[in-house]
């Protein structure tokens, strides 16, 4: 083995520096009383959905998918329709889901329904390619297992929504409503009925230390690249 030269040792050097930096930085968040509240981002860069033909409201458009953007208990809601179904594309790889419903007048009862409006959304969360200009998101995710069941009594947006943790990383989001077949009270007219109403829909993406370490690998790649060559 050849004699190893202060140049040699420099980029060993930045990469320890970079990795004693998220050391420390894990460190001060534990002393400081851990992580910073989790942070979520509901602009999404694509859509796609399909409202079933069983929504009242059949012309939707790319302006109604985005009254999920707005915080929960907010008013405005993107209906998915009876069986409807919408993938999203929020450009970054996320570990969590935020998602809120507006029902109006929801008294929750013991199944964590709406009272005589019971309606509940399938959520989905996969890193297989989906193609928006030509994929159906209704038999897309059919295909799919869901990651949950959010019941709209346990995701009203006047109580902030319900969150779920999804244990890895994902590029996409689907939803799809499951409400058909619910015990609806008997006065509803069921021909009016729009499905899971999307009050707010959002992601967590990637922690900032995440990102460091994958750094700090990127980093380590670029010195064991210079050592070959040299």
């Amino acid at each position: 083995m050849g004699d190893m030269h202060a140049k040699d040792l420099q980029p060993n050097v930045s990469l320890w520096r970079c990795t004693a930096a998220v050391a420390a930085a894990a460190v001060l968040g534990a002393f400081s009383g851990g992580p910073a509240a989790a942070s979520y981002v509901s602009d999404f860069i694509s859509v796609s959905f399909n409202m079933n033909g069983t929504t009242t409201f059949p012309d939707r458009t790319m302006a109604e998918a985005t009254k999920a953007l707005d915080g929960p208990g907010s008013g405005t809601f993107f209906a998915l329709g009876v069986g409807g179904a919408a993938v999203f594309d929020y450009g970054v790889p996320f570990s969590g889901v935020k998602i809120a419903e507006t029902t109006l007048f929801c008294t929750v009862n013991t199944d964590n329904y709406c009272g005589g409006f019971p309606e509940q959304v399938l959520v989905y969360a996969f890193n297989t390619a989906f193609d928006f200009g030509t994929d159906d998101p209704v038999s897309f995710l059919a295909a799919l297992t869901p990651v949950a069941t959010v019941r709209n009594g346990g995701a009203q947006g006047a109580d902030g929504g319900a969150t779920l943790a999804l244990g890895g990383l994902f590029q996409y989001l689907g939803v799809m409503d499951a409400s058909a077949g619910l015990p609806y009270s008997p006065d509803v007219d069921l021909t009016t009925l729009d499905g899971f109403d999307l009050d707010y829909l959002a992601v967590q993406p990637v922690s900032a230390p995440g990102g460091a370490v994958l750094l700090c690998f990127g980093l380590a790649a670029v010195w064991a690249s210079r050592r070959r060559r040299s």
